[in-house]
């Protein structure tokens, strides 16, 4: 018996975060583990995790880590060396 935006407004009190951001985040916590841990592209990854387009994923994943996915993982392999 709770509307949508009550059920919304309830969640980002609780949590801090919309419900897309917090959607999100779990989403691009898989997708980093994606990135270091199995040899798939950035396509696959964004696909299979239910972003609407490469570009979409990009930029979801630019404005959370400050970096593109190729350069995270760039990054990560780099202070494995």
């Amino acid at each position: 018996g709770f509307s949508h935006q009550y059920v919304l407004r309830v969640f980002k009190k609780a949590t801090g975060k919309t419900l897309i951001d917090f959607m999100n985040e779990i989403k691009l916590n898989r997708a980093c583990d994606l990135l270091l841990y199995h040899d798939v592209s950035t396509l696959e990854i964004s696909s299979s995790l239910g972003f609407s387009s490469l570009s979409h994923f990009n930029h979801i994943f630019k404005r959370h880590y400050g970096m593109s996915p190729k350069q995270y993982a760039k990054s990560i392999q780099n202070n494995r060396s």
